[in-house]
């Protein structure tokens, strides 16, 4: 697992998973000294450094490294992936990677085709090369769930593709990206698996999706709502 320390310096505490045996756990990550954004999926490493550009290390899963090819395998090193313009942070839902872009738009590869398409149903595979999502753009930040995903927008709007699980991506049907009603002057986003959480510029927070186990912060417990409620 990594973790950024001053002044940018990444620093792991453990070996990837899958990776050789005698691969080297507790290290600072060479070559990285000025990082401002790391996404790890225990496998995978990604990191963006402070001129824009995107690197990766580790176990290959489905092309999670970005570097073109979809075979199983271990780079201990960091090596830069290719074909994206400069990067402001990264964030990941498991082995699936997405980078948002200075200019707002948002690039993702990794395991699942489905999250790194928008929610367009041309297969479930691996993407070993950074793609543009379709429909991403004014993007400031990411919050990605399990099986679907959702951006923050500069506008204070929140989209959303993927799985529409316990309504997360709203009252209606389909998988493809679109606008979350019932929120706006949103500064964060963040998915709680069954349930989707937003802070807004005054402080309130809403959320909406599953309360299974209280996740929406409000009682009775249980069922589930595609319109945000305050917490």
């Amino acid at each position: 697992a990594p973790a950024v320390a001053r002044p940018g310096t990444v620093w792991t505490w453990a070996a990837h998973f899958g990776a050789p045996a005698g691969a080297e756990g507790r290290r600072a990550v060479p070559g990285w000294s000025d990082v401002v954004s790391v996404a790890d999926s225990g496998y995978t490493t990604v990191a963006v450094r402070a001129d824009g550009t995107v690197w990766s290390y580790g176990v290959n899963v489905d092309g999670s490294l970005g570097h073109g090819v979809r075979e199983r395998g271990y780079e201990a090193e960091p090596r830069q992936v290719t074909g994206i313009g400069p990067a402001r942070a990264v964030h990941n839902s498991g082995s699936t990677f997405y980078v948002v872009l200075r200019d707002g738009g948002v690039v993702a590869w990794g395991a699942d085709r489905f999250l790194v398409q928008a929610g367009r149903r041309q297969g479930y595979d691996g993407v070993s090369v950074p793609q543009r999502v379709p429909g991403a753009r004014n993007v400031v930040a990411m919050g990605p769930g399990l099986l679907n995903s959702f951006a923050l927008r500069a506008d204070g709007r929140v989209v959303g593709w993927g799985v529409n699980l316990t309504d997360v991506l709203g009252d209606t049907d389909g998988t493809r990206l679109r606008t979350v009603g019932g929120v706006s002057g949103a500064v964060g986003v963040a998915s709680a698996g069954e349930a989707v959480v937003a802070v807004r510029a005054d402080g309130r927070v809403c959320a909406w999706g599953g309360n299974a186990h209280g996740l929406l912060g409000v009682e009775p417990r249980g069922g589930q709502t595609g319109r945000p409620v305050r917490v």
